[in-house]
């Protein structure tokens, strides 16, 4: 009994000493990797000091903000502020600077505190001194999937309809929306003004007539196919399959090869069976109302030997006319199937349907004509 207990208290002493192990370990590898980010900040902020001094403030703003994402300070915030600021992020260097003194004004402890708060007041005062107001009025009924973007910039659904800052001066407004035309539009935004700009989308090709059927315009390039753009998102942005009608005039098409070639091969039967059956025909029948076909002819014998003379000629003639009659047959019965085919192509020409396939150079489904 005495022996039972001690082995579990040895087992318990083990796995307590095993867990305090873990644990340090633990912690250990936790504060090797805090030194490890805290080593990669301080040289990103070295790094982009260095490149605010040599007036590189793209740079500078980039390195600071990912410095700030491992550790965000005030004082770090004003470097970020300053670096846009001069890079004409004027938007983002108001927003951060604004951080910059809510953190501050939080932290009086914070080395530096009175310099960093004048340099964030400064650029919340120049970033608003080069600012403009504007608003971007959306649709009333908004179509799928619709994207504001301002100066190339996303603008958060948040911000639509209302005023929201923006750099001053020339600004390209864009708006996509899934069976819409791209919207562009170039405005000046004046500093210290309000500049409007409504968004007026306008749907791609669709046409309705008044039979209520959907029309596509195509127009022929005398190739194999048209391509024509009809729109086909539904309301829930998926894509959907839709019959649409072709306009009754099509591209000039070309005569089919296989008609083509079996005309070539109909006319050299012909000929061949005309020069094979036809001559030989008539060459007989002036050798029988030369010679007759009386031994009491006088010129019996010679016209006897010239008929064996010419008879090797007569059943080439004779060959040339049997090769031809299947030449001709050939060529019929490619007219036949050339004739087919291009009527099938025409008859499923006279409907399509839309391919549901989404394509956002277009915003739209594509379609594909084939005549």
């Amino acid at each position: 009994m005495v022996q039972s207990m001690t082995v579990g208290a040895k087992l318990r002493w083990a796995l307590g000493a095993a867990t305090m192990v873990g644990s340090f370990s633990s912690v250990c590898a936790a504060q090797a990797e805090d030194a490890r980010q805290a080593a990669i900040r301080r040289t990103m902020i070295d790094n982009a000091q260095r490149a605010q001094e040599t007036r590189q403030f793209a740079q500078c703003a980039e390195l600071a903000q990912r410095a700030v994402s491992i550790q965000d300070t005030g004082s770090l915030r004003r470097l970020l502020a300053e670096c846009q600021l001069s890079a004409g992020m004027v938007v983002e260097a108001i927003g951060n600077a604004e951080l910059c003194l809510s953190m501050l004004r939080r932290d009086e402890r914070a080395v530096g505190r009175d310099v960093h708060i004048a340099t964030c007041t400064r650029v919340v005062q120049d970033g608003r001194a080069r600012s403009a107001q504007i608003v971007v009025r959306t649709p009333t009924t908004e179509p799928p999937n619709l994207r504001v973007l301002v100066g190339g910039q996303p603008l958060a659904r948040v911000e639509w309809n209302i005023a929201t800052l923006a750099a001053a001066g020339r600004l390209v407004i864009e708006a996509t929306a899934d069976g819409m035309q791209p919207f562009r539009r170039d405005v000046d935004a004046t500093s210290g003004a309000v500049t409007e700009i409504r968004i007026e989308l306008v749907p791609i090709v669709a046409q309705v007539s008044s039979g209520g059927a959907t029309t596509v315009s195509a127009s022929g390039d005398g190739g194999r196919s048209t391509t024509a753009v009809a729109a086909s998102s539904s309301a829930s942005g998926s894509q959907t399959g839709a019959s649409v009608s072709v306009p009754q005039s099509r591209p000039q098409r070309g005569v089919s090869p296989l008609m083509v070639g079996g005309g070539i091969a109909a006319g050299v039967g012909v000929v061949g069976t005309v020069v094979g059956f036809a001559v030989p025909a008539a060459l007989v029948a002036g050798f029988e109302a030369r010679c007759g076909v009386s031994a009491s002819n006088p010129s019996y014998e010679s016209c006897q030997a010239e008929a064996r003379a010419g008879q090797g000629g007569l059943d080439a003639l004779a060959g040339v006319g049997f090769a031809s009659i299947a030449v001709a047959g050939v060529g019929a019965a490619l007219m036949v199937v050339g004739a087919v085919s291009r009527g099938g192509a025409e008859e499923r020409a006279r409907s399509v349907a839309v391919v549901p396939m989404f394509d956002r150079s277009t915003h739209g489904a594509r379609v594909i004509v084939r005549w």
